[in-house]
C-alpha cells in the first residue's frame, strides 16, 4: 500500500512538473510569436506610410493637372490619415529608442510635405497657375518624398534585422518545446498506467450509482402513473357536480329570470359562467392525465389526421375565409387520439389568435430529418412577445384576459406532452405582430 502511494506522489510531482515546464515552453514560444507579428506590425504601418506620401504627391499632381477636387478631397483626406498611421507607427516602435528617434525626423519630413502640398492646392485653388507650376518644377515636393521613403527604408531594414533574430527564436523555442512534448507524453503514460486503476473503480462506482438512479426513476415513474391516476379520478368524480351546478344555473336563468332581481340575475349568470369554466378547466386536466395511457402506438397518417381536425373546425373556418394550406405529411408511428389533439390545438390557437380584420392564413409542413420529423404550422397572427416564449407552455399559464381570448391554459400543455410523448420537443419562433410558427418533432422508430 504505502509503495502504491508513493508511486502516485511521484507521478503526481511529475505530472506537475512536466505541465509546469510546458506551460512555460508555451508561454516563451508565444511571446517570442507575439514579437515577430509586432515586427510584421511595423513593417505593414511602413508600408502604409509609403503609400500616405505616394498618394499624397499624386493627388496634389492631378489636381495641379485637372483642376478636378475630387483630387484637392483626397489630399485632405490623406493629410487627416498620416498623423493617425506615424502615431500608430511610433506606439508599436515605443519600445526601441532607436526606431522612435528615426520616427521623428521621418515626422519632420512628412510635415514638410504637408505643407508643401497645402501650398500647392492654396495657389491652384487662387488660380495662381504659374507660381505653382514654378514649385512643382523645381522639385521641392518630389525630394521631400524621396527623404521620407529613405528614412522609411531605414526603418525598415532595422525592423527586418529584428524579424530575422526574432524568427528563428520563436523557431528555436518550438524545437525545444517538441522535445518537451516527448517527455510530457512519456509522463502522461506513466500516469495512464496509474490511472486504470482508479478509472476501474470510478466505473464502478459510477454503475452502482446509475443503477441506483434507474431504481429511483423506476420508483418515480410509478409514482407518477399512481398520480396521474388520482388526478383523472379526482377530475372524473368532478364532472358530475359540475355539471350538476351548471345544469341548475341555466335552469334558474331560464325558469326564474323574471322573478328575481337584476343583481340576483348577475349572481346567477357569474356563477353559471364559473361552473362552466371550471367545467372546461376540469376536462382539460383529466384529458391531460391520460395522455398516452391507454392505447398503443401505431401508423399514424398524418395527412388524415389533418384533414379530420380541419373538417372538424370547418364551422369557424368558413365564416373566416381562412386560408390552409397542407404540405404532404408523412405517415408515423403515434398514438392518433393525441396527435389529432396536438394538431387541433395548434390549429385552433392559429385561429383563435388572429388579427382582427386580417383573412387568417395557415401553412402546415414537415422535413424529414436524420432520426426524427420536424413538423411547422405557421400562422399571420397576432404572434407572441419574446419575453413570453417560456411561458406559453407552462400549465395553465395565460397570457391573455377572459374577456380578449377564451382559453384555460391547458392547451400547449397538452401540447408539449405529446411532443414528448413521441420522443419529441416543442417550441415557437415567434415576432410580435407579425405571427408564430409552432415546430414540434416526432422520433422515427423502428
Amino acid at each position: 500500500m504505502k509503495k502504491i502511494v508513493a508511486g502516485f506522489i511521484f507521478v503526481f510531482l511529475m505530472i506537475i512538473a512536466s505541465l509546469a515546464l510546458s506551460v512555460t515552453s508555451n508561454n516563451n514560444i508565444t511571446e517570442a510569436t507575439e514579437w515577430v507579428e509586432h515586427t510584421n506590425d511595423v513593417l505593414s504601418q511602413c508600408d502604409l506610410l509609403s503609400e500616405d506620401a505616394i498618394q499624397l504627391e499624386t493627388n496634389n499632381l492631378g489636381y495641379f493637372i485637372s483642376r478636378n477636387k475630387i483630387y484637392a478631397k483626397n489630399v485632405i483626406a490623406r493629410k487627416s490619415k498620416i498623423p493617425k498611421d506615424i502615431a500608430k507607427l511610433k506606439n508599436l516602435t515605443r519600445d526601441n529608442p532607436a526606431q522612435t528617434a528615426r520616427i521623428t525626423l521621418l515626422e519632420v519630413e512628412f510635415n514638410k510635405k504637408i505643407t508643401f502640398s497645402n501650398t500647392i492646392i492654396s495657389l491652384v485653388s487662387n488660380a495662381e497657375i504659374k507660381q505653382a507650376e514654378k514649385l512643382i518644377n523645381a522639385g521641392t515636393g518630389v525630394e521631400i518624398i524621396k527623404k521620407s521613403q529613405g528614412s522609411l527604408t531605414i526603418i525598415k531594414t532595422a525592423e527586418k534585422k529584428l524579424l530575422t533574430t526574432r524568427t528563428a527564436k520563436a523557431k528555436n523555442l518550438q524545437y525545444k518545446f517538441f522535445r518537451t512534448s516527448i517527455i510530457i507524453r512519456f509522463i502522461a503514460i506513466l500516469a495512464l498506467l496509474l490511472g486504470y486503476y482508479f478509472v476501474v473503480h470510478t466505473l464502478r462506482a459510477r454503475k452502482k450509482h446509475n443503477n441506483e438512479i434507474v431504481a429511483q426513476n423506476k420508483l418515480l415513474h410509478q409514482q407518477n402513473e399512481r398520480l396521474e391516476q388520482f388526478t383523472y379520478i379526482t377530475t372524473h368524480d368532478l364532472q358530475e357536480p359540475l355539471l350538476s351546478l351548471v345544469s341548475l344555473t341555466d335552469l334558474l336563468q331560464n325558469e326564474c329570470s323574471e322573478n328575481i332581481s337584476e343583481e340576483m340575475s348577475t349572481y346567477i349568470k357569474y356563477i353559471s359562467q364559473s361552473s362552466k369554466r371550471m367545467q372546461t378547466l376540469v376536462k382539460g386536466i383529466m384529458e391531460y392525465s391520460r395522455i398516452g395511457a391507454e392505447e398503443e402506438s401505431v401508423l399514424v397518417d398524418c395527412n388524415e389526421i389533418v384533414n379530420e381536425v380541419l373538417t372538424d373546425l370547418s364551422h369557424t373556418l368558413k365564416p373566416l375565409n381562412a386560408k390552409v394550406t397542407v404540405d404532404h405529411l408523412p405517415k408515423v408511428i403515434g398514438y392518433p387520439l393525441e396527435l389529432r389533439l396536438l394538431f387541433q390545438n395548434l390549429i385552433s390557437n392559429a385561429l383563435k389568435f388572429r388579427k382582427k380584420d386580417v383573412i387568417p392564413e395557415i401553412k402546415i409542413s414537415a422535413i424529414e430529418d436524420v432520426d426524427h420529423w420536424l413538423f411547422s404550422i405557421q400562422d399571420n397572427g397576432i404572434g407572441i412577445k419574446e419575453q413570453d416564449k417560456d411561458k406559453i407552455f407552462v400549465l395553465f399559464k395565460r397570457l391573455h384576459d377572459r374577456n380578449e381570448y377564451e382559453g384555460t391554459g391547458i392547451g400547449l400543455s397538452h401540447c408539449e406532452k405529446i411532443a414528448r410523448l413521441h420522443g419529441g420537443t416543442i417550441w415557437a419562433d415567434s415576432k410580435f405582430g407579425e405571427g408564430s410558427v409552432f415546430n414540434f418533432t416526432i422520433r422515427k422508430k423502428a
